[in-house]
């Protein structure tokens, strides 16, 4: 027989990396299959892991290499403020630093 998860158990399956917004997207455009029973989406596991195959697979049969970073590394911010202006007033016609 086979097992049968529902949106929130096929998150925890990819241990909280997918959305369940993502999931219902993709069971929504018939890349993920799955079955509405009651009003719950649900999802075979075996089709769960043959797409987990599939989205690691390259087109040539190579694996996908994995990501170890993030796509997008934040800026630094700098360490030391930068140095503000000194102020000035004009005193007898010239400029003078407080």
């Amino acid at each position: 027989m086979d097992k049968w998860l529902t949106i929130k158990e096929a998150v925890l399956f990819f241990g909280g990396k997918v959305s369940a917004r993502l999931l219902y997207r993709l069971t929504r455009e018939g890349k993920l299959p799955s079955v509405k029973l009651g009003g719950k989406v649900l999802i075979p596991l075996d089709g769960l892991e043959a797409f987990t195959r599939a989205s690691r697979t390259l087109p040539d049969g190579t694996e996908r290499p994995q990501a170890t970073t993030g796509p997008h590394k934040p800026p630094k911010r700098p360490t030391a403020r930068p140095e503000r202006p000194k102020r000035c007033v004009l005193v007898n016609g010239r400029w003078q630093e407080q």
